[in-house]
């Protein structure tokens, strides 16, 4: 039991180091990703959106990103149309493999396809976790966990391009 304990540690201590592995952002100043995966309420299914990624590195741990998002779900008779638009700060840790924290204002858009429609729009905060693993200096993939709203949550992946 004791040696389980130094698993998680030897994991953080590859993610944090700066081996001679570690990944360089130098030159790559800009990426565009695509993103899928899941919208997560507690009204409806959870649904598959599709989204867009814009991002521009700060310097090597800290960039802003515009993301687009948009889905639909359905539940017992339920049709839930979801759209968000947001702007983040986010942190990267400097390995290929790599951790990631985000928070920014996303503009959340919902429309609801009950016996009456009803359209809502929201300007909240939002914030994330993820993981990343880049392929080269030009590619990556992530994944993330986001907090979209307190109802509505993404869990999502992200096929990035950088030039």
């Amino acid at each position: 039991m004791h040696n389980l304990r130094k698993i998680p540690l030897f994991f953080l201590f590859l993610l944090f180091s700066d081996m001679t592995w570690s990944h360089d952002h130098v030159g790559n100043d800009f990426s565009v990703g695509l993103k899928s995966g899941f919208f997560s309420t507690e009204a409806t299914d959870t649904s598959l959106p599709l989204g867009v990624q814009f991002e521009y590195k700060l310097n090597h741990y800290f960039s802003m990103e515009l993301d687009y998002l948009r889905g639909d779900s359905e539940k017992s008779g339920v049709d839930l149309d979801i759209e968000t638009i947001a702007g983040y700060a986010v942190f990267r840790t400097k390995n290929t493999s790599y951790l990631l924290l985000k928070v920014g204002t996303v503009q959340l858009n919902t429309t609801s396809k009950a016996t009456l429609s009803q359209d809502n729009s929201d300007v909240g905060t939002t914030y994330g976790v993820g993981a990343g693993l880049v392929f080269d200096s030009l590619i990556s993939v992530e994944s993330e966990y986001t907090v979209l709203s307190k109802d509505i949550k993404y869990i999502g992946l992200s096929l990035r391009f950088g030039f």
